[in-house]
């Protein structure tokens, strides 16, 4: 009887058995991935599996109740406390844009097919800086290089200043700049640059 069982067990498989066997097993694999996230949804992390039940009002002291009823309103009327600002996609946009114009100038500037004046949304104090302290990509890298930006983004976004992060591609390399923004006037100005 054993000897049959090993046989059976050792037999090729046929295509028919094979498509069962692949059937069973996904969906076995997504049975296990259900329970896994379900079980995840249900208990997060850090928390104990089942959480004691809060005592009844009436054992907690009147005063205690009193004072977490009251805390929030305090916290949200308490003038010192800083209201983080939500950029809006404009917001957002206009600085992105700014970004754009800014790099357009700059990269071939880097490359040495420029000057520091063609650059432009750049804060006076930056675009001195610049032509004082030009800053290159070497010659050997510089030529026949053609910088080009390929994504902008925002990485962090405030009413007045924010910081831009944009992936630049010269045909030979891939690489960051960093750029830091300031609203003046309602216009963005970059006012600091990092690569």
């Amino acid at each position: 009887m054993i000897d049959r069982l090993l046989a059976w067990w050792h037999r090729p498989l046929e295509d028919p058995e094979r498509r069962r066997l692949a059937t069973l097993a996904a969906l076995g694999l997504v049975a296990l991935a259900t329970l896994l996230i379900t079980q995840q949804r249900t208990q997060p992390e850090g928390r104990p599996a089942a959480s004691p039940a809060p005592p009844p009002l009436e054992s907690q002291p009147p005063a205690r109740v009193a004072q977490s009823a009251e805390r929030p309103r305090e916290r949200e009327q308490d003038p010192g406390r800083e209201v983080r600002y939500e950029p809006t996609p404009t917001d957002v946009a206009d600085a992105k844009r700014a970004a754009r114009r800014f790099l357009a100038g700059y990269l071939p500037y880097t490359y040495g097919r420029g000057d520091a004046e063609r650059i432009r949304s750049a804060d006076p104090a930056l675009r001195e800086r610049l032509a004082r302290q030009p800053p290159r990509v070497p010659p050997r890298v510089a030529r026949g290089a053609r910088p080009r930006v390929t994504t902008v983004q925002a990485e962090t976004a405030a009413r007045e200043r924010t910081s831009v992060l944009a992936l630049v591609a010269d045909g030979k390399r891939r690489y960051t700049v960093t750029l830091g923004l300031e609203r003046e006037e309602g216009q963005w100005r970059v006012i600091d640059v990092a690569s």
